[in-house]
C-alpha cells in the first residue's frame, strides 16, 4: 500500500550525507538548547546545538552535552568548564537560562571523533570569543587579547562587553584548550 505523490525528483537537489567538518576552530552560534535527562535517568545534561555561521559550511551544525548531573564528579567538573568556557566566550558571565547563549557568535573548536562500528562524527572540544580568535589571527603570535593593538575596546557582540581570556595552560586538559 502507498500514498498518491505529486513529486518531481528533477525538480530538487539530491540530498547528500553530510561528512563530519574537518578538525578545527569554527564561528557558530547557539541555536536551541534545552537540559535532559541521562539515559539512565540519574543525571541531567545540557544539549546544545550550534549552526555554522560561515561559508563554505554555513547552516552546518554540531551538538555538545554537558552532564552538568552525573554521579562521576569528573564528569561533572569537565561539563561545568565547558560551560563556562562558552560563557565566558559569549559574554554571558551569570547564566540563569540557557536561552541566554542563543544567537550569540561564538568559536568552536570541532575534532572528529571515530568510534569502532559508527560512522564518525564531530566532537566539540572548546569555546573561544570571536573578538579573541580575530586577534589571535591578526597578531600571528602575538599573546591573546580581545583588545586591538591601538588600545580601544573592541565592539560589544550583542550588547554584550568582551571577555578578557588568558590563553590556556600547556598542562590544561584536552576539552581546555
Amino acid at each position: 500500500m502507498g500514498s498518491n505523490l505529486n513529486f518531481d525528483a528533477t525538480q530538487h537537489q539530491p540530498a547528500t550525507p553530510n561528512e563530519p567538518l574537518p578538525n578545527a576552530w569554527y564561528r557558530m552560534h547557539v541555536v536551541e538548547s534545552e537540559v535532559k535527562p541521562t539515559a539512565d535517568g540519574q543525571g541531567r545534561y545540557l544539549e546544545l546545538v550550534f549552526e555554522a555561521l560561515d561559508e563554505p559550511v554555513k547552516g552546518r551544525k554540531a551538538w555538545d552535552r554537558l552532564n552538568l548531573q552525573n554521579a562521576n564528579v569528573q564528569t561533572v567538573r569537565i561539563a561545568e568548564g565547558q560551560l563556562s568556557a562558552l560563557c565566558h566566550a559569549a559574554g554571558v558571565l551569570r547564566l540563569t537560562h540557557s536561552s541566554q547563549l542563543h544567537h550569540i557568535p561564538v568559536m568552536v573548536k570541532l575534532i572528529i571523533k571515530q568510534q569502532p562500528g559508527y560512522d564518525p562524527k564531530n566532537e566539540v572540544r572548546g569555546y573561544k570569543s570571536v573578538n579573541a580568535a580575530a586577534v589571535m589571527a591578526a597578531g600571528a603570535g602575538a599573546a591573546a587579547s580581545p583588545f586591538p593593538p591601538n588600545g580601544a575596546a573592541p565592539a560589544p557582540v550583542n550588547g554584550q562587553p568582551p571577555v578578557a581570556q588568558a590563553a590556556p595552560r600547556a598542562d590544561a586538559p584536552p576539552w581546555a584548550r
